[in-house]
């Protein structure tokens, strides 16, 4: 009876593990390819069609070379006023033995922020992250990066003061013993 019980069990185990690779390999594409080959139509190509983009709206800031480019791309020539900790925090290590996680916490006490923006100096492409946040959410975020070497990680926090929107900024100094942009 035990030996019935276990046979059953993996016919269903091997059932389910080839429905869950069929979905799989279905919403990985096949999909879309039957779709522009005419097999499926309706709805599944409308969907085949619409889904699994990349995100359209990503801000060429991010391939920028400089973080003055990056800079100009994202709030054009418009003045950063510095701040201190009471403002912005930035929590990073001050030595980081892996430059490929590096952790970075980051909260704006500035009222009305719109967007944080972090910025790693050194790096081929300094922009490493860039956050929205709508009225009425805390803005601060916590994440890892990559630091090719040690480097300064700026912090822009772009607020709205009534009609205008302002920037400020805030610096601090990592020192990596472990590159992490292959490094």
């Amino acid at each position: 009876m035990q030996s019935f019980m276990m046979n059953e069990r993996r016919a269903l185990f091997k059932t389910l593990g080839a429905a869950g690779f069929a979905v799989g390999t279905w919403g990985s594409g096949a999909l879309r390819t039957l779709a522009a080959l005419g097999l499926c139509s309706g709805t599944s190509a409308a969907w085949a069609q619409t889904s699994a983009r990349p995100v359209a709206n990503r801000s060429p800031a991010f391939e920028a070379e400089t973080p003055g480019d990056a800079l100009r791309q994202l709030i054009g020539n418009a003045p950063m006023t510095e701040v201190g900790e009471q403002q912005i925090q930035l929590q990073v290590p001050e030595l980081a033995e892996n430059g490929a996680m590096v952790p970075v916490s980051v909260i704006s006490l500035i009222p009305g922020t719109r967007q944080i923006m972090l910025l790693i100096e050194k790096n081929p492409h300094p922009l490493a992250a860039s956050f929205y946040f709508p009225e009425g959410t805390e803005p601060g975020f916590q994440t890892r990066v990559k630091m090719a070497q040690s480097s300064r990680l700026r912090v822009v926090v772009q607020a709205s003061q009534g009609q205008d929107l302002r920037n400020y900024t805030t610096v601090k100094e990592t020192r990596v013993t472990l590159g992490g942009c292959g490094s």
